[in-house]
């Protein structure tokens, strides 16, 4: 939870204010809940890789046409998947694995959004610290604004792909038409499932030049290197 709190902090996801410094600025709305999600992640085998907590809003307490406007987000499609996988296979073209690394927020929130500190946390010295006596946190002073896209906002998943899109246009990819999550340019494919995404190319270099631009554009990645599991298929 600490190293959770430590990366939105040192990452700026957000800012430190209270809540009247929030009505001074003309925002009448309750600040949304945050709420902790903890999961473990599997292999292809069923073996725990890591215990993970992630801090989220309160959806649900969000406010249509004033937090957000649309919320549907794209992801793609097994057949594309298959597809992609079967000709990469075929042709021995070489395929990447890249990781988005807390990849909702690396885009920033469309409106002002204000969020409840989050629980078991309070604010010392101007930063968050983890306190299992803090008061509930509808009961303290200070909460966050939000700048970055937080998981669990209605609009998060939106956001998200609208931010990697407009990367991926912006180095010359083409949107396909069949399948918005599949990316082309030239001999260069790339597929995008939420944050998880694959590069296929018949030459390594093609997805290291991706890599680079996608680094040097700002976005934290991790790459994962040649794909051998995506969305729990073994690829041998």
């Amino acid at each position: 939870m600490v190293k959770e709190i430590d990366d939105h902090t040192n990452r700026g996801h957000w800012r430190i204010t209270t809540r009247n410094e929030m009505r001074q600025h003309g925002y009448h709305h309750k600040p949304i809940m945050g709420v902790w999600s903890f999961k473990r992640k599997c292999n292809p085998f069923g073996e725990i890789t890591k215990y993970k907590a992630r801090l989220c809003c309160h959806g649900g307490q969000t406010i249509k046409g004033v937090h957000y406007d649309e919320t549907f987000s794209p992801v793609v499609s097994w057949s594309t998947v298959r597809l992609m996988l079967t000709l990469s296979e075929v042709y021995g073209w070489h395929a990447r694995q890249i990781d988005f690394v807390l990849a909702f927020p690396q885009a920033d929130v469309k409106t002002d959004i204000y969020m409840h500190v989050p629980e078991k946390f309070e604010v010392k010295h101007h930063k968050l610290r983890l306190n299992e006596f803090a008061p509930h946190p509808s009961k303290q002073e200070h909460i966050v604004k939000l700048i970055k896209n937080v998981y669990g906002l209605a609009d998060a998943s939106k956001t998200w792909h609208d931010h990697i899109k407009s990367g991926l246009l912006e180095f010359g990819f083409e949107q396909s038409k069949v399948d918005p999550c599949l990316f082309i340019k030239g001999n260069v494919l790339f597929i995008l499932y939420v944050d998880d995404a694959v590069c296929l190319t018949p030459d390594k270099s093609n997805a290291d030049q991706l890599i680079a631009d996608l680094n040097k554009k700002g976005y934290i990645l991790t790459d994962e290197g040649p794909l051998s599991a995506y969305l729990g298929i073994q690829v041998e």
